[in-house]
């Protein structure tokens, strides 16, 4: 046997404009939910994690230029060029010896390969930008730099 919570409106006086509205029948009330909070709709390609220095989520940074890369004592010129979020560019070591990455920008992070091959290496490298400047690891631990020329 089931329970019946609503029952017709009394119509009063103005029938035609109430009709069809129904009340809640004492007993069959519930507790109000306690409001949850607000969770902003996903955005296919964004970064979900805080972006950093100004870059609206959703947006990449730009770091095509160049640019001058520390590490440790050596000073190494280089440049990037970005379509969108695909990042390439290179690295003049001493001797002239070119090494060339690829690799790939979400927010004002980039992260990809470093092809070393005087060196016969493969480089992982992950930047953050910071204006003209930014700061990295390769292969996980080891730090460097660079500034926009």
């Amino acid at each position: 046997m089931s329970r019946t919570c609503l029952r017709p409106m009394p119509r009063p006086a103005l029938a035609g404009l109430l009709s069809g509205l129904a009340v809640v029948a004492p007993g069959c009330a519930r507790k109000a939910e306690p409001p949850q909070p607000a969770t902003p709709p996903a955005v296919p390609g964004a970064q979900q994690q805080p972006q950093g220095q100004g870059v609206p989520p959703g947006r990449t940074a730009n770091f095509s230029g160049n640019w001058t890369c520390v590490y440790g004592n050596d000073t190494i010129p280089g440049a990037l060029q970005q379509n969108g979020s695909q990042l390439t560019g290179y690295c003049l070591y001493p001797g002239n010896n070119r090494a060339t990455f690829s690799g790939t920008v979400t927010g004002n992070t980039l992260s990809g390969t470093l092809d070393v091959p005087h060196q016969k290496a493969r480089r992982s490298i992950v930047a953050t930008l910071n204006g003209n400047s930014m700061e990295g690891t390769w292969d996980g631990n080891s730090k460097w730099s660079a500034t926009r020329r």
